[in-house]
């Protein structure tokens, strides 16, 4: 998650100093093969951090399944925050602003999308609640693989939807952006 909304970092750097974005709109590229070479910067971004984690593990003796259904919620979890992260880029206008972003919502969804702690500990309005990040539904299907449990396709779908819904967000931002 972190790695892939890190690329609203660069972006913000390419707008404000290099003012690359200035030199996008000038050129003959449609917005939506903008947001998919930066979603997918971040999708490749977030996979390359994981494959070093991954790694570091097998040196340590952690055996874990990483079957397909594993790699689906890993693409799926960086789709949703890489889209996000372009859409979010989109709105700061200042390096302050972004700061504020990922302290307010990025942070605080890494400590309470179910990554550290199950969620099963918390009272039910808890739970309800923190079901409502992706984070939290990314982290369930992620944990279930690598154990080799065969969790249902509903989080798959609703990862699918939500990085949908934030790859919208993050066309009509550029779109505005670009305006």
């Amino acid at each position: 998650m972190t790695q892939a909304f890190a690329i609203a970092g660069e972006i913000n750097i390419a707008r404000f100093y290099w003012h690359i974005f200035d030199e996008f709109q000038a050129a003959p590229i449609s917005d939506f093969a903008y947001v998919a070479g930066e979603v997918a910067a971040g999708i490749t971004r977030a996979l390359l951090a994981c494959l070093v984690i991954l790694i570091l593990g097998v040196f340590f003796g952690v055996s874990l399944a990483y079957g397909p259904l594993f790699w689906l919620a890993l693409i799926l979890n960086s789709f949703v925050f890489a889209s996000l992260a372009v859409g979010c880029a989109m709105h700061v206008r200042s390096h302050a602003d972004q700061t504020l972003v990922v302290n307010f919502v990025i942070t605080p969804m890494a400590f309470l999308g179910g990554t550290f702690f199950p969620l099963a500990s918390l009272p039910d309005w808890g739970q309800k609640l923190l079901g409502l990040l992706p984070l939290t539904h990314a982290a369930r299907l992620m944990r279930a693989t690598a154990f080799g449990e065969a969790p249902g396709a509903g989080g798959y779908l609703l990862l699918g939807g939500i990085g949908l819904g934030c790859f919208l967000f993050a066309f009509l931002s550029v779109r505005r952006a670009r305006e």
